[in-house]
């Protein structure tokens, strides 16, 4: 038995030795290991000049709707407010879009009755709904319908909101599947909802004295939608909560001492999860500082920020997905302000994404997710430059991990960042 095992031994032995010179030698075939190497990709924006000056210049920064990535706008012009206009090579050249198609509105088939002042982009099904006040005693609501052609798109009335007294603050918003108008209207705030053919009030809250509203948030979760109201008689400005089941408007604590900022500025972001970014002017000094609500903190807690004269976008304008997860701001103090900031609420509030006053030739006026004007039309564009980085530098820290660094541009491109 003794002999039997040293002889599988020496067998096994054997073996391997063989294998160990037939492999190399190709005589015994193992099937071949596929190894793919994955090249890192790295992606960095900056905005550039791209040597387009728009002979029209948005009203304000939230009547700025960009319809696609590739330079697509609906918007209002300076001027005459109750015009819409289309551009479909980055505001390079444009064209007046019929919003009156039936021709009723003093048979000018290009204009609406009165100022255009608010607008809801749903890009999922390429509707905008539009609503037209001057301050009077009605509302008009339309909507604009792209899907089939965007230089000719349909144009459909959704009714009006008449009997009213001197409207001092109107939007139109969708919350789930309704479409909803909230308004101020002298000592009362409504809140209407489309039930086709007419607009339904579902809550009407009497107030003691004139206020004027702003802009709804909709969050994607949640019960409630919000939106800030102004009520100069108490310096105070306070944030409203709307139910999305019902339409039933709630009080969320003041913020006193405070009053809205110019038009440009007064706008309302939202971080998706809890925190409402907005400007408010602080009545003590004059100035414009950033403020960050919180929605879940019960009643609703409220932080003052740091002075910042920024005019930031609308919740419902950016799309909230990469490279533009989040809302994005511009400086309006004039040429010594040219940043365009990026809001990230649980961070401050809100961070310089990139300076660009070296390449922009006036004060910003207007920002979408991809593009940037300043007051004089020049178009800036956020684009993707990571083939024009030389090197990147960090000072310490390991790439990845936010540390203190630099990019170097290659020469032929530095003169745009």
């Amino acid at each position: 038995m003794k002999t039997k095992r040293n002889l599988i031994v020496i067998v096994m032995v054997i073996l391997v030795l063989l294998s160990a010179f037939l492999i190399p030698l190709g005589l015994i075939r193992e099937e071949p290991k596929v190894i793919i190497k994955e090249e890192p990709e790295m992606q960095h924006r900056r905005y550039k000049d791209i040597s387009i000056t728009s002979a029209k210049i948005p009203a304000n920064t939230h009547l700025w709707l960009e319809i696609n990535s590739n330079g697509g706008f609906y918007f209002v012009a300076t001027g005459d407010l109750t015009h819409l206009w289309y551009s479909a090579d980055k505001m390079d050249t444009e064209a007046k879009i019929d919003v009156d198609p039936g021709d009723a509105w003093g048979g000018d088939d290009d204009h609406r009755p009165v100022n255009i002042v608010s607008a809801w982009h749903d890009p999922t099904n390429k509707l905008i709904y539009f609503i037209d006040n001057a301050g009077g005693n009605t509302i008009y609501a339309w909507k604009l319908d792209y899907s089939s052609s965007e230089s000719t798109p349909t144009v459909t009335e959704m009714g009006t909101i008449a009997g009213l007294n001197a409207v001092t603050g109107s939007d139109i918003y969708k919350t789930g599947s309704n479409i909803a108008i909230i308004y101020n209207d002298a000592d009362e705030i409504g809140n209407n909802w489309w039930v086709d053919p007419n607009w339904v009030n579902k809550h009407t809250v009497a107030i003691p004295f004139a206020s004027i509203i702003g802009f709804v948030v909709v969050p994607s979760t949640g019960s409630f939608d919000y939106i800030l109201r102004d009520i100069p008689v108490s310096n105070e400005v306070e944030p409203l909560a709307l139910n999305k089941a019902n339409g039933v408007i709630g009080g969320l604590p003041d913020i006193s001492g405070t009053s809205f900022p110019a038009a440009d500025l007064m706008s309302l972001s939202y971080d998706d999860s809890d925190f409402l970014t907005f400007v408010l002017t602080l009545d003590a000094d004059g100035k414009e500082y950033l403020y960050v609500y919180s929605t879940v903190s019960d009643p609703g807690s409220f932080t003052q920020g740091a002075e910042f004269n920024v005019a930031l976008m609308l919740d419902r304008n950016n799309r909230a997905i990469a490279p533009n997860e989040f809302e994005k701001a511009f400086g309006v103090s004039g040429t010594s302000d040219e940043i365009v900031y990026e809001l990230k609420a649980r961070r401050g509030g809100i961070i310089q994404l990139q300076d660009v006053g070296d390449i922009a030739t006036a004060t910003l006026g207007a920002i979408t997710d991809n593009f940037l004007m300043t007051t004089g039309g020049q178009m800036l564009e956020w684009t993707e430059v990571s083939n024009e980085i030389d090197e990147i530098e960090y000072d310490y820290g390991i790439i990845g991990i936010p540390q203190v660094g630099f990019f170097i541009a290659h020469p032929d491109f530095q003169a745009n960042w």
